[in-house]
């Protein structure tokens, strides 16, 4: 399946894959943020159909890590009622049972059984381990560079100034920290925030707009 296949049947993809609202917004919104830079991009070649492609099945398996128990992690769900969730608590066992608890693997496993092109393979092995718990990965490839800013600027509820974004990385980290994760430290968290802030400046070079500026509201 190449770019064109997936965004003309990315309804149904969601729905073969019992993607939940929330889920889906939040990668409409990273592939929103991705053709906003590629329409103002002045920068050296892109390939914008493959970065949008790519960004709008970068999270199919986040349901696997999906904290359906939690009162302030419900808040993030659009329905919250006691159905909706235990709907969503259906869906995530029955993605579970077939691809694992590992979000990305799981992600991957669903991209291969789409068939998506080793391009966009690529994309999404690189730019979606981009920044992780344990190194930083950003080749020399725009069309990564692009799709890893955009995803990290998308927050809970919105697109958000990297700053925000960070504040909010960097307090969930610093919980996991304290709570014992040992694949975390506040030097990596350092690193992950210098390095963010590194390529959206690399990207504004390339950009006619600010990015700085580009946000979405919660609706």
């Amino acid at each position: 399946m190449d770019a064109r296949g997936i965004i003309d049947s990315i309804g149904d993809i969601y729905d073969r894959f019992e993607i939940p609202p929330n889920l889906q917004m939040h990668m409409f919104r990273a592939a929103a943020l991705v053709e906003l830079v590629c329409d103002n991009w002045k920068g050296p070649r892109i390939n914008k159909a493959d970065i949008i492609s790519v960004s709008l099945i970068h999270d199919l398996g986040n349901i696997v890590k999906f904290d359906l128990e939690t009162s302030a992690a419900l808040k993030l769900y659009y329905d919250q009622t006691e159905e909706a969730i235990g709907k969503l608590r259906e869906v995530r066992g029955r993605t579970i049972a077939k691809y694992g608890t590992d979000d990305h693997a799981a992600t991957q496993m669903m991209a291969k059984e789409l068939g998506i092109n080793k391009r966009l393979m690529y994309l999404l092995t690189y730019g979606g381990h981009a920044f992780t718990d344990t190194e930083i990965i950003v080749p020399d490839d725009w069309d990564v560079k692009i799709y890893a800013y955009a995803d990290f600027r998308i927050g809970p509820f919105g697109i958000m100034p990297l700053k925000d974004r960070f504040e909010e990385f960097r307090r969930r980290q610093e919980i996991r920290i304290e709570r014992g994760a040992k694949n975390w430290s506040y030097e990596h968290i350092d690193a992950i925030v210098a390095a963010g802030f590194a390529l959206e400046k690399e990207l504004q070079a390339n950009v006619s707009l600010r990015l700085d500026q580009v946000t979405s509201s919660p609706n």
